[in-house]
């Protein structure tokens, strides 16, 4: 009944013009609250909970070509995620924590009793009480006297693995990238489009070629060159005029930390030679940038239409 719940009230939604961020905030505060109220009681089986990504990932991206994983958007903004509830774990910690807080209750005898029933023995009805029972027995081995829902959550987002991102590219300063990224100075529309280009999920010719979508990787506007994410905002030269403008009002920020700065501070906006006032002054011109690059199609991009959407 919730998950059909959960499925209208998405579809139901699924017309509003939301960027990545707004969508999180809307599945975690209103979307999947009944699911959290239902799972504190029950926890998700294993095919409801596929069921509940599910509809999740659609209503996400809907619109969008390249995606990023499931568990790697759950992750904390600081890690590089989204801060979307992971709606297993969620249900998984709300129902611990009730178990948890029972101990202290009457129902201690009856929690004492659920736990010393081997897991072999467990009746098919009451499986889902296993990894609850697993989760409390990690809990005690750490010796954790009270723990909040929202803790024993962390502590299992904690075990997911960092972002690909991160993986690949790990002499970057991460912490510092996804806390310019994140920058509340940002509107909403521009820390989503920043979280796509970070994570590379963009969409770029090389990167249809190796998903077998188009036939050539190579650039149509100017023929010269493989259509990456770094020649398409910043190389080709259908482009490059209107980067070169955007990186001399940079620079302006500071010309002496930014002369033999390019397209890098882009890709890896970690910025940690910048002052604050300077960091932030710094990502608003690269979000502008990121934004009308994505947002307009390459017939409409000119010197002249850019200046006068900075305007706006």
């Amino acid at each position: 009944m919730a998950v059909s719940k959960l499925s209208r009230l998405l579809w139901m939604n699924k017309t509003r013009q939301l960027n990545l961020v707004q969508k999180t905030i809307f599945l975690n505060t209103f979307a999947l609250s009944k699911i959290w109220y239902v799972g504190s009681i029950i926890p998700m089986q294993a095919n409801t909970c596929k069921k509940v990504i599910q509809l999740v990932r659609q209503y996400l991206w809907q619109g969008h070509a390249v995606i990023v994983a499931f568990n790697e958007i759950t992750l904390p903004k600081s890690k590089g995620g989204l801060n979307l509830h992971h709606p297993d774990f969620k249900s998984r910690a709300l129902f611990v924590n009730k178990l948890h807080c029972a101990r202290d209750n009457n129902l201690a005898d009856l929690i004492n009793m659920i736990e010393n029933v081997p897991m072999k023995e467990m009746p098919p009805e009451f499986s889902y009480l296993n990894k609850a029972i697993l989760d409390l027995r990690k809990l005690r081995s750490a010796n954790t006297n009270s723990l909040l829902s929202s803790e024993i959550y962390n502590k299992m987002i904690e075990g997911l693995p960092m972002v690909k991102v991160v993986r690949e590219n790990q002499n970057q300063s991460w912490i510092d990238i996804f806390k310019n990224i994140n920058n509340k100075i940002l509107s909403s529309s521009r820390r989503s489009i920043c979280y796509l280009f970070i994570h590379k999920k963009m969409i770029s010719r090389e990167l249809f070629y190796r998903q077998r979508r188009v036939s050539s990787p190579y650039c149509t506007s100017c023929n010269t060159a493989i259509e990456t994410l770094q020649h398409k905002f910043f190389e080709c030269t259908s482009i490059n005029t209107l980067w070169q403008y955007t990186l001399a009002k940079i620079r302006r920020i500071n010309s002496r930390k930014f002369r033999n700065k390019n397209y890098e501070i882009c890709m890896y906006p970690s910025l940690t030679f910048l002052s604050r006032v300077e960091r932030e002054e710094t990502m608003k011109h690269i979000s502008n940038y990121l934004q009308y690059v994505f947002e307009t199609s390459e017939e409409d991009r000119s010197l002249d239409h850019y200046t006068y959407s900075l305007s706006l």
